[in-house]
């Protein structure tokens, strides 16, 4: 089961504010324990109050940010992932397929 750090909890997570500091978050843990669920949901929350979302496997974002490398865009490509508000990157491709669908 996920468990929250003593200094955050589910009200922090749900806050426009968590998204409007623009902190990082790294959930980590056990296969299973809804860490994907939770970015999801966090995600979510955020394009319910009209924030932009971009939701990435980690390995197509290296490959993305590569291409845009060899083709000498690479500054454009992190401008336009800074427009975004949250930046959901899902370690685990196979476990991140099915929610791909809300991004």
């Amino acid at each position: 089961m996920a468990s929250f750090p003593a200094d955050r909890g589910r009200e922090q997570l749900e806050s426009p504010e968590f998204v409007d500091r623009a902190e990082d978050l790294v959930l980590h843990g056990d296969v299973g324990c809804g860490k994907t669920h939770l970015a999801i949901a966090i995600g979510m929350l955020a394009c319910q109050r009209m924030i932009p979302v971009r939701f990435f496997t980690a390995s197509s974002l290296v490959m993305r940010l590569r291409k845009a490398k060899d083709d000498n865009r690479l500054d454009a490509e992190l401008k336009s992932m800074g427009r975004a508000g949250p930046v959901i990157i899902c370690v685990l491709s196979n476990f991140c397929g099915p929610f791909r669908r809300f991004f």
